[in-house]
């Protein structure tokens, strides 16, 4: 178990190291990673504005964060419980599965995400466009 919540622990702390890198960059330099699906097709993914959204979550700026990416930004509660409940159980058990709940919420997700990116370009719906 210690050796599987130090391997743990390590992920996480560069994940973070990289999520924090990142953001600094972003407000010494002013610009994300564009997105190519943007720039190509000059529409919006399901997942353009979460830079922002994750910059404005950071500054706890939880209404800008929710204008620039509403899906997302809703998900990240269900995430973070999935995640923890995850962690808890491989730490415990060294299971690296996700249970049929999990995975049936993901599925869900993702087909909530497949609508919000085409709602999103659709005329008339510019609340929801990251601008």
């Amino acid at each position: 178990m210690k050796q599987r919540l130090k391997k743990l622990l390590i992920q996480f702390g560069l994940i973070s190291l990289l999520g924090l890198t990142y953001s600094l960059w972003y407000q010494i330099i002013g610009k994300g990673i564009p997105c190519l699906f943007h720039k190509i097709t000059n529409l919006y993914c399901p997942g353009c504005g979460v830079t922002r959204m994750g910059m404005s979550l950071i500054q706890l700026n939880f209404v800008d964060a929710l204008k620039y990416n509403p899906c997302i930004c809703l998900f990240l509660p269900i995430l973070v419980i999935i995640g923890l409940r995850w962690s808890i159980r491989y730490c415990k058990t060294g299971n690296v599965r996700f249970t049929k709940w999990e995975e049936r919420v993901f599925l869900i997700m993702i087909a909530l995400l497949i609508l919000f990116g085409i709602l999103r370009n659709l005329p008339g719906m510019q609340m929801l466009r990251p601008e």
